[in-house]
């Protein structure tokens, strides 16, 4: 790893006020990242703070449906007509 990536990784980990350890870890998909922490990621890596929630969102969609690949296409079909009548 080089200094300056070591560098963001100790800054991030002191925002999100977690050790680097841990930080790694996330950066690895070893740890989840909170709902907390993204309005944090997203401004130190400048990013739109919708679409890391986004991914976020979808990496749970996928632990929830990963036993059920049968249902789970049928299941996010009917989430997203759902989610259209809504609006």
């Amino acid at each position: 790893m080089s200094k300056g990536c070591q560098m963001l990784q100790r800054k991030l980990a002191t925002d999100l006020e977690i050790d680097a350890a841990n930080c790694c870890k996330m950066e690895k998909v070893k740890r989840s990242v909170h709902f907390e922490h993204i309005p944090i990621i997203s401004e130190l890596l400048q990013d739109v703070k919708e679409k890391l929630l986004t991914f976020l969102i979808a990496d749970q969609v996928m632990v929830e449906v990963a036993d059920e690949r049968e249902l789970a296409s049928i299941t996010l079909k009917i989430v997203q007509k759902t989610l259209i009548n809504l609006e």
